[in-house]
C-alpha cells in the first residue's frame, strides 16, 4: 500500500501542487516585478531568502520528525508518536526564541549586509523582516502538530491544503498590490493565511488520529536525544542547501546591488521550482524508506534508486533541452526588457540540472535510513566551492558569474563523487548507475532536441500562443516516450490509480 497506491497519490498531488505554483509564478512574477520595480522586488527576494535562513533555526527537526514518526507508525506505536510530537513541541519553544534573536540581529545590521541606497526602502525592508520573523516563531510553535501529515504518509492531504492556501495567498497579494499596499502589508497577508493553514492541518490530524494530543506528560528525554541526534546532521544539511540554493540574493545584494538580486531571481526561481518538482517524488519516499527499514525490507532500495534516476534523468534532460532552445524567447515574453540577462542565467543553470537533480532520490534514501551524514560531506564541498567560485566570478563577470559559480561544483560533485557515495548504500554497481543515468538523459535530450530545433527554425515563438504550441508538442512527444520507458509494475500502478479515480468520479 505505502509503496504502491498511496505513494503514487502523494507524488501526483505533489505534482499538482507544483503545477499550481508554476502557474502562479508564471502569471504573478511579471505582475509583481512590474509593480515593485527592480529594487523593491530585489528587497522582496532578500526578505524571503532571510525567511529561509531563519527557518534554519529548525536545526533539521522537521526531517527528524518525518523519520521517527514514520518508524513509530511502522512499529504500530501510537504512544511513541505522541511522545515524539510533544517532545518536539518543547524543543521548538527554544528554537523559536533563538530564531527571533537572530532575526532582530539581522534587522539591526541590515544596512551593513545588503546594499540598499534608498533609506525609505531600507526601513520598509526592515519592517517587513520583523513581520517575517514573527511568522517564523509562530510556525515553529505549531510545526510538530501542523506540518507532519507527510510523516503519517498523507502528503496528499497536506498538498491539497497547501494548494488551497497558495490560491488564497496569491489572490490576497494581487488585491493588496493593486490597492497600492507595500511590502509590510503583503507579508502580513502571507502570515495570516499560513497561520490558518496550520490550524486546518492540526484539525485534520486530530480527526485522523483522535488519540494524538498535546500533553506535557508525554515529554521524553530519550526521544529528545534521538530527535536531536538525527537532526544535528539534518541541520547542517539544511544550512548547506540554503547556502547552495538561497544565498544568491545575498551574494548579489552584497557585492553588486539589491536590483541585481531582483534580476537574477526569476531564473533561479525556475530551477528552484524544478527542484521542488523532483522533491515531489523524493520527499514522500523518506517515510516509505523508514517504514521499509522498520519491516526489515531492504531489497527494494536499489530498485527504487535506479527507477528514480531513470525517470528523473529523462524529465530533467527534456527540461534542460528546452532551456537551451527557448530560454531567451521565454524571458523576452515573460518579463520586462531589463530582465533579459535572466535568459543566459537559465541556460547556464540548465547544464548541471541533469546531473544533480536525479540524485534527489538518493538523498531521500539516505534520510530514510539515517545515513544522511554521507550527503552532508558532499553538500559541504558543494557549498564551500559555490561561495568561493561565486565571489570570484561575480567580481569578474557579474550575475552570469554567479550562475557559473553554482553550476561548476554541481557538475563535478554530482557527476563524479556522489555516485561513489550512494552505490555503497543501495548496493548497486557504479557502472549500472552511470548506464541508467546517461541512457535516460540522452533519451530525453534526443526526444526533445529535434522537435525544438525544427519548430524554432520554422516558426519563431514571438507570442505566447506560438510559444506554448512549441512546448505542447515537445511535452506530448516526451510523455509518449516517457510512458514507454516506465517499468511494467509502474504502468500497472498508474493504470490502477487512473481507474480508481475514474470509478470515484462516476460514482459521484
Amino acid at each position: 500500500m505505502l509503496v504502491g497506491r498511496q505513494l503514487l497519490k502523494n507524488i501526483f498531488t505533489s505534482w499538482a501542487g507544483f503545477g499550481l505554483r508554476v502557474g502562479i509564478t508564471f502569471f504573478f512574477t511579471p505582475f509583481i516585478t512590474s509593480i515593485l520595480g527592480e529594487a523593491r522586488y530585489g528587497a522582496w527576494v532578500i526578505v524571503f531568502a532571510t525567511l529561509d535562513y531563519l527557518s534554519m533555526a529548525d536545526i533539521g527537526m522537521k526531517q527528524s520528525l518525518v523519520r521517527f514518526i514514520s518508524k513509530a507508525l511502522g512499529e504500530k506505536r501510537m504512544d511513541k508518536v505522541n511522545g515524539i510530537l510533544n517532545t518536539a513541541t518543547a524543543i521548538y519553544l527554544v528554537l523559536a526564541a533563538i530564531a527571533m534573536v537572530i532575526a532582530l540581529l539581522v534587522i539591526a545590521n541590515l544596512e551593513s549586509i545588503i546594499v540598499i541606497p534608498d533609506p525609505i526602502l531600507l526601513q520598509e525592508t526592515k519592517d517587513t523582516l520583523l513581520v517575517i520573523s514573527f511568522e517564523v516563531v509562530v510556525f515553529f510553535l505549531l510545526l510538530p502538530f501542523a506540518n507532519t501529515l507527510g510523516a503519517f504518509h498523507r502528503f496528499d492531504i497536506s498538498n491539497a491544503q497547501n494548494m488551497v492556501a497558495e490560491v488564497v495567498r496569491v489572490i490576497a497579494l494581487v488585491y493588496l498590490l493593486k490597492a497600492g499596499y507595500g511590502l509590510v502589508a503583503l507579508v502580513w497577508a502571507i502570515f495570516i493565511i499560513s497561520f490558518l493553514r496550520q490550524i486546518w492541518s492540526i484539525i485534520t490530524l486530530k480527526r485522523m488520529h483522535p488519540e494524538i494530543r498535546l500533553q506535557m506528560k508525554s515529554l521524553d528525554k530519550s526521544i529528545a536525544k534521538d530527535l536531536l541526534g538525527y537532526s544535528k546532521i539534518s541541520f547542517l544539511i539544511v544550512i548547506m542547501w540554503l547556502v547552495i540554493f538561497r544565498a544568491d540574493a545575498y551574494i548579489l545584494g552584497g557585492l553588486i546591488t539589491v536590483a541585481a538580486a531582483g534580476i537574477y531571481a526569476p531564473a533561479g526561481q525556475i530551477f528552484y521550482y524544478i527542484r521542488n518538482l523532483i522533491n515531489a517524488i523524493g520527499t514522500p519516499l523518506v517515510p516509505v524508506i523508514s517504514h521499509l527499514e522498520s519491516n526489515d525490507d531492504k531489497q527494494t532500495l536499489g530498485k527504487i534508486y535506479l527507477k528514480g534516476i531513470k525517470y528523473i534523468s529523462f524529465v530533467t534532460a527534456v527540461f534542460a533541452t528546452g532551456c537551451f532552445f527557448y530560454a531567451h524567447e521565454f524571458i523576452r515574453l515573460w518579463l520586462a526588457p531589463e530582465y533579459a540577462p535572466a535568459a543566459d542565467i537559465m541556460v547556464v543553470l540548465a547544464i548541471p540540472a541533469v546531473i544533480f537533480m536525479p540524485q534527489i532520490v538518493g538523498n531521500s534514501i539516505m534520510f530514510g535510513l539515517s545515513k544522511h551524514d554521507k550527503l552532508l560531506y558532499v553538500l559541504l564541498a558543494e557549498g564551500i566551492l559555490k561561495i568561493i567560485l561565486s565571489i570570484v566570478l561575480v567580481d569578474k563577470y557579474g550575475m552570469i558569474g554567479l550562475a557559473y559559480g553554482t553550476a561548476i561544483p554541481q557538475v563535478l560533485l554530482y557527476g563524479l563523487v556522489y555516485p561513489q557515495v550512494i552505490r555503497r548504500i543501495v548496493n548497486v554497481s557504479i557502472g549500472r548507475i552511470y548506464f541508467t543515468w546517461i541512457k535516460s538523459a540522452l533519451l530525453g535530450g534526443i526526444t526533445a532536441a529535434p522537435i525544438a530545433a525544427l519548430m524554432i527554425n520554422f516558426v519563431t515563438p514571438d507570442n505566447w500562443l506560438s510559444f506554448f504550441s512549441h512546448v505542447t508538442l515537445i511535452l506530448v512527444a516526451s510523455a509518449g516516450v516517457g510512458y514507454m520507458i516506465l517499468e511494467s509494475d509502474d504502468k500497472t500502478r498508474l493504470a490502477d490509480l487512473i481507474k480508481s479515480k475514474g470509478s470515484t468520479s462516476n460514482s459521484q
